[in-house]
């Protein structure tokens, strides 16, 4: 729906599925139903558009040696990527190079007050409630839109007010 492109600050607008879900404590394993990876030092999620794993999640046999692995690193030590839901924009069949990557739920910086790259930020206390209450056998879904779309398709879609 949207021309989201690598680096463009935009979110991305359309239909997203939400089922795979990253953060720091492996506690989070047990309190939630979406596919969890406690990550660590070695897991990556790549946003070169030039990488063969473009918009992909790695996990490397080894710690980061490269500048490129060190880069696409998600373990931050970084509050706001303690925990994190993928919002699966460009992810299948096969991500197509360029299109944005790494469009992610996360937790806000100084309270929403600053932007993200096009990820959805929210809330500490959002998050883990989002964490504990979605359910992929319910097939959710993020509708992101722009306002003026929203109020088009709200009545037809059944979204709320």
């Amino acid at each position: 729906m949207s021309d989201k492109a690598e680096g463009d600050g935009r979110s991305p607008a359309g239909v997203f599925s939400m089922r795979r879900s990253f953060g720091y404590d492996p506690q989070w394993a047990r309190k939630t139903r979406l596919a969890y990876v406690a990550v660590t030092t070695r897991d990556l999620f790549v946003e070169d558009p030039s990488s063969e794993w473009y918009n992909t999640y790695v996990r490397l046999d080894h710690e980061p040696q490269t500048v490129f692995e060190q880069e696409q690193q998600m373990k931050q030590d970084d509050p706001m990527h303690r925990l994190k839901i993928v919002i699966e924009h460009n992810t299948t069949p096969s991500p197509e190079a360029g299109k944005g990557s790494a469009i992610l739920f996360h937790i806000w910086r100084r309270n929403g007050a600053l932007p993200t790259a096009g990820c959805t930020s929210i809330s500490d206390a959002a998050i883990e409630s989002m964490m504990q209450w979605l359910d992929p056998a319910k097939r959710p879904l993020y509708v992101l839109l722009p306002t003026a779309k929203y109020k088009e398709l709200a009545s037809a879609w059944g979204l709320p007010a």
